[in-house]
């Protein structure tokens, strides 16, 4: 594999195979642990599978995106920037909307004590 008229090592590929299995690993028990306690029992199941197909279809569409992003003649720094602005603004997004968010999932019990 090349880039810029340079060899790189294989061992790029597993590393970032092993960081992406490692955050996969960590975040798909915190996502199932969420969704069964907030979500009403009788969707529970329901909820489950929306987690899974969601997850399905993120990874289904990482082939395409990569192909229309660097492929499609767009320049590496430029997709790493739009990457980087996309999570910027998602964090102030959700940061706006933390005390709104933090309400719909709060006990009970909490609220009437």
């Amino acid at each position: 594999m090349m880039r810029g008229g340079a060899k790189i090592s294989v061992l790029w590929l597993l590393i970032f195979s092993f960081i992406l299995t490692l955050g996969e690993m960590f975040f798909s028990p915190l996502g199932h642990a969420f969704i069964s306690k907030y979500s009403p029992s009788r969707y529970l199941s329901t909820m489950m599978a929306v987690w899974g197909i969601a997850t399905f279809i993120s990874s289904l569409a990482y082939g395409p995106l990569f192909s229309a992003t660097f492929e499609g003649g767009f320049k590496f720094s430029s997709v790493c920037i739009a990457i980087a602005v996309v999570a910027f603004i998602s964090a102030v997004v959700l940061f706006v909307l933390d005390k709104r968010l933090s309400k719909l999932v709060e006990d009970e019990e909490e609220v009437e004590a």
